[in-house]
This record gives C-alpha cells, sequence and structure tokens, in this order.
C-alpha cells in the first residue's frame, strides 16, 4: 500500500477524539463548536446491542442534552423498529434506523431533514468502519468511543481477521490521538 493512500485512510479513520464512553462527551466544547446536530449511535454507544432498556445514567445524559443549543438524534443500522422506537421513547430523542452505515445516503438524508450543514454536525460512535469513516468523509466532527454503558457480551470464538483487524486498527487509533 503506498504512502499517501496510507496516510488518507488513517486520516479517514482517525477520529477528532477517542473516549472511554459517551459521558466522557464534553458537550460545552460541541456548543462551543457551532455543533447543530448531534447524532449519537445506537449500538454499543448508548447501550448493547441486545438490550432494550438505557441505563438511569444514559436517560439523565440525553435529558441534560436538551439545556444545549444543539439537536440531537439516535442513529441506527438496525432494522429492528420496535426495538429502537422503545430506545427513543426512554430518551425522548428521534430516532433513524436501517441507515445502511457506511453508505453516505442516510447519513445526507438525516442532515436534509435537519437542514445542518456538515460543519455542523457532531457523530459519536464505536465503530471506525460504520461510524467515524462516513462521518469523516461528509465532515462531520467523529467522536469514537471504546464502550456503552453496560458490558457488551462478545462471543469467546471471535476469528483471527476480526481480533487482527480490530488490533491493527485499535493501534492506528492510538497513534494519532
Amino acid at each position: 500500500m503506498s504512502l499517501a493512500l496510507k496516510e488518507t485512510l488513517r486520516e479517514f479513520l482517525t477520529p477528532a477524539e477517542y473516549l472511554d464512553n459517551l459521558f466522557a462527551l464534553n458537550l460545552q466544547s460541541l456548543a462551543a463548536r457551532g455543533i447543530k446536530l448531534l447524532l449519537v449511535d445506537v449500538d454499543n454507544t448508548v447501550l448493547p446491542p441486545d438490550s432494550t432498556e438505557p441505563s438511569l445514567r444514559a436517560v439523565y445524559w440525553f435529558e441534560q442534552l436538551k439545556n444545549y443549543p444543539f439537536q440531537t438524534v439516535l442513529i441506527s443500522g438496525s432494522l429492528d423498529r420496535r426495538r429502537l422506537a422503545q430506545i427513543s421513547a426512554a430518551l425522548h430523542t428521534p430516532v433513524y434506523y436501517a441507515l445502511l452505515k457506511p453508505f453516505l445516503s442516510g447519513f445526507q438524508a438525516v442532515l436534509a431533514e435537519h437542514g445542518a450543514r456538515p460543519a455542523e454536525c457532531a457523530l459519536v460512535g464505536d465503530a471506525l468502519w460504520s461510524d467515524i469513516l462516513p462521518a469523516k468523509f461528509l465532515g462531520f466532527y467523529a467522536v469514537l468511543v471504546k464502550n456503552c454503558d453496560q458490558p457488551v457480551i462478545i462471543e469467546r470464538r471471535t476469528g483471527l481477521l476480526r481480533r487482527t483487524r480490530a488490533a491493527f486498527l485499535e493501534k492506528l487509533i492510538q497513534r494519532q490521538v
């Protein structure tokens, strides 16, 4: 792989911030940046993908977002409308599901509906390929989080390729952040 390609890939996969969890996000800093729309990935960012009930901490955090000048929406690539509607109701936050991440059209539709420009958007997610890459490509302020509020159950039998890719991406992020 050429050096230029590596640098371009690194640029698109490096988030502006890399945080332990969603709650470490500095909301005042986002407001000062002129953010008007905050997109928050649901699965493994707010709660595990098999959960329908956000923690009290998450409910409180989303309630605090109402004190800031930006709109907040939940996003997900999931097709489970019922589950996402429950989460949306619990957090009093609109949700967009089946975004077909990392394709850009779903993100662009959310922007158009809210009348926001990419430079006025921030995205918080847990995945480089489906959250950070499209966010950076569109010009969003991209924040990567390590953990959701509740522990995520990971199967013991993960493939060698998945473990190798995860280790490579982790090292890539650590070099840049």
